[in-house]
Parts: structure tokens; C-alpha cells; sequence
């Protein structure tokens, strides 16, 4: 939903003896509208609504500044929902180095949007440790306070924080909302439908990180001992977490990952880049040329669906108005600290491309930062002889 062709000037003069002014005081420069919604508000898709604001310096018939600057409505709460048990040091110290470095890049870069944050911690129950809020700090603080501890019997409350964690984003009527889930173990209930009908009525995507599985049927049984479990019974009868989060995530429009093996530093890898995706709406972007925009500082994300048998993959920027870096990766989100292609440059040169050979055939993200404020930039993707 937008709103196209509407154009306020405030007019203005330079006196050089009085000095610059407006012809329009700044009480009467204000501009209102409102903007019809469907039922379901932030949550619902059809609602969001880009505003665009010029800013544009005239001196007779040049015109020697201008800048552009977009607004996006809803903001987007981001739920973090971790499982600290004793067996989660690895995960849950992944997590405090993933989700700090993610807030520190953010609090640098120009997103067209406002972000919330919250976190839920389980074990046989549920607590919420942080609230949702605009400010980052109780999140740091609430995340720096887990020390992982308890959790004797292998399953746990997971599917009940999940629905917890729905219903605080169901309250939260002015932005919509993501999850990420962490945990090694299986739920104590199976309530995939009604987490799967609920994240689904309200859009919210569920991601999950799991690194471990109570059942029997599994490659991980060794999860047990580390979580203490003495009743054989238990790992008989437990669910498939595999089974359970794979379901939930795909069917939510979240990503699932199984590591029963991982290292922290894999945790940290996946976790920053599904952070970092949920403050970025992805677009296609076909084969062709493509007109970009955007303001200094900001970041689009772009997927582009690379089939088989393709023996180049190319990419490529250019045109006048600005400056950007482009960074690739396939199947996870580029960041300018690590990407598998990049096309940075040192910040000014341009054109830039990237060619990739025999790509393997997949999702490849591709992001694009501005150095500065750009406009009219052409994108270019080609799969080459």
C-alpha cells in the first residue's frame, strides 16, 4: 500500500543581510495523511506502506543538493526464545556474541524502519526475560544474565514459549514480528498445529537452530546424558525435535537448521545472519537490469535463483548518482564483515561487478550498502555463457 504523486513545497529565500529563510514557518510545514487498513494491522502483509521524503535545495534553475528518505510501516519486533538448560553454554554464549555484534552493526546502518526487541527463556517452563522494547539495553543486559543451569529431563517447554511468545506479538498491534528459537532438545508437547495456525494468522515467521533430539529414533540419543535424563522411557516416547522444528519452521516461512555437531562459532555464523535477515525485506531480483535506490548507510537484500547447469553467474552496478558495495552469498545473508563474493572497492570506485563460475545452483543473497545516498543505479544479473 502507497501513496504516489503527492508533493508539498515549502518555499524559501536568501536575504544577505538577513540570512537564510523559510517563506513557511516550520508549524505550518507539517504534512498529514492517513492510510486505510484491512483487518489484522501490522500483521497483515497487505498493510505495509512505504513513505518517501524528498529534501531538495533549489538556486534559481540549478538544483545543488537533494536527498531521499524512506520510511516503512511496520516496525518489526524481533523475539528471541532460547532454551537455558545446562547442555546450552555453547549455543547460549553463540547467541550473546551474535545477537551483540548484529546490534552494533545495526546501530550503524540507515534501515527504513523501527525495530523492538524481546526474550523468552524456557526450561520445563517459560519466562519472559526481556519484554518488548525499542531499546536494545535490557535486551544485552537480559541476554548477559542467562547462565545456563537445570534441565534434568530432556524435554522442555519449547512449543509452550513459541505460543507465549505468539501471543506477546499478537498484543504488540503496531509492528510485525519474527522468532528465533534455540534449543537441543525435543518439546515436551506436541503443539505444532496450533503454533503453525497461529505464526501463520498473524505472518510471523519461526526460525529455529537446533542442536540435539530427545527420541529414540535419532542420531543424537547422547543428548540424554547430557542433560541428566535417567528414565530410558522418556527417550522411547519423546517427540522428534528434528521432526517437530523442521515442520514448524517450514511451514511458518522460517529457516531450520539441525547442528547437532556445531561450534560456537557456527552458531554465531548462522544466528547473526538470521538476526540480520529479519531487518531486511529480501527482494527477487530477475535476470535483467533492475533501477535501484537508497540512502547512505542503508542495505536492500536481494535473492536471486540460480538454476542448474549455469556456467557464470554475473553481476553488476553502475550508472551515475551515488556510490554502493555489493556483497554475495549463497543460501545465508552477506554482511560486509563476511560474505563468500564482495565488490566493496574501498568505498568510492565504481562500476563494480562480481562474476561467480559454475555457481552451484540455489538461493544467492545479494546485498547492496550505500557508501552514500544513490538513485538511478542500474543492477545487472546475467547467467553468461
Amino acid at each position: 500500500m502507497g501513496i504516489d504523486g503527492i508533493m508539498f513545497r515549502i518555499g524559501g529565500n536568501r536575504d544577505p543581510i538577513a540570512g537564510s529563510k523559510l517563506n513557511t514557518s516550520p508549524a505550518d510545514a507539517g504534512v498529514s495523511f492517513s492510510l486505510n487498513l484491512i483487518t489484522g494491522g501490522a500483521k497483515k502483509i497487505e498493510n505495509k506502506t512505504t513513505v518517501e521524503a524528498r529534501h531538495w535545495l533549489e538556486c534559481g534553475t540549478q538544483l545543488p543538493g537533494s536527498a531521499t528518505y524512506d520510511h516503512v510501516w511496520p516496525g518489526k519486533t524481533k523475539t528471541l526464545v532460547v532454551d537455558d538448560t545446562g547442555s546450552m553454554q555453547n549455543e547460549i554464549d553463540a547467541i550473546k556474541i551474535a545477537i551483540e555484534s548484529s546490534l552494533t552493526e545495526e546501530s550503524t546502518l540507515n534501515y527504513d524502519r523501527e525495530f523492538a526487541y524481546s526474550l523468552l527463556t524456557f526450561k520445563d517452563n517459560v519466562t519472559t526475560r526481556s519484554p518488548i522494547s525499542t531499546d536494545v539495553s535490557p535486551l544485552l543486559a537480559a541476554l548477559n544474565a542467562i547462565t545456563p543451569s537445570g534441565g534434568g529431563e530432556c524435554p522442555e517447554s519449547s512449543g509452550e514459549a513459541l505460543l507465549t511468545a505468539l501471543d506477546q506479538l499478537e498484543a504488540d498491534e503496531d509492528r510485525a514480528g519474527s522468532i528465533l528459537l534455540v534449543t537441543d532438545a525435543s518439546p515436551t508437547n506436541d503443539l505444532r498445529s496450533q503454533i503453525k495456525q497461529k505464526a501463520n494468522a498473524l505472518n510471523i515467521p519461526i526460525t529455529v537452530l537446533l542442536t540435539g533430539d530427545c527420541a529414540a529414533t535419532s542420531t543424537s540419543i547422547g543428548v540424554m546424558s547430557i542433560n541428566g535424563a535417567s528414565d530410558p522411557n522418556l527417550v522411547q516416547n519423546a517427540v522428534s525435535a528434528q521432526d517437530f522444528f523442521s515442520d514448524i519452521a517450514e511451514s511458518t516461512g522460517g529457516v531450520y537448521k539441525y547442528s547437532p555437531n556445531g561450534t560456537v562459532d557456527d552458531y554465531v555464523a548462522f544466528i547473526g545472519d538470521r538476526f540480520e535477515a529479519d531487518s531486511i525485506d529480501s527482494q527477487d531480483l530477475p535476470v535483467g537490469i533492475t533501477t535501484i535506490k537508497g540512502a547512505a548507510g542503508s542495505s536492500n537484500l536481494y535473492e536471486i535463483a540460480v538454476p542448474e547447469n549455469v556456467n557464470q553467474l554475473r553481476i553488476r552496478e553502475w550508472a551515475s548518482g551515488g556510490q554502493v558495495a555489493i556483497y554475495l552469498s549463497r543460501e545465508q545473508i552477506p554482511t560486509a564483515l563476511g560474505s563468500d563474493w564482495a565488490a566493496s572497492a574501498n568505498g568510492t570506485t565504481s562500476p563494480k561487478s562480481i562474476g561467480v563460475s559454475h555457481p552451484v545452483a540455489g538461493t544467492y543473497y545479494l546485498k547492496v550498502q550505500g557508501i552514500t545516498d544513490y538513485a538511478n543505479k542500474a543492477l545487472q544479473v546475467d547467467f553468461g555463457p
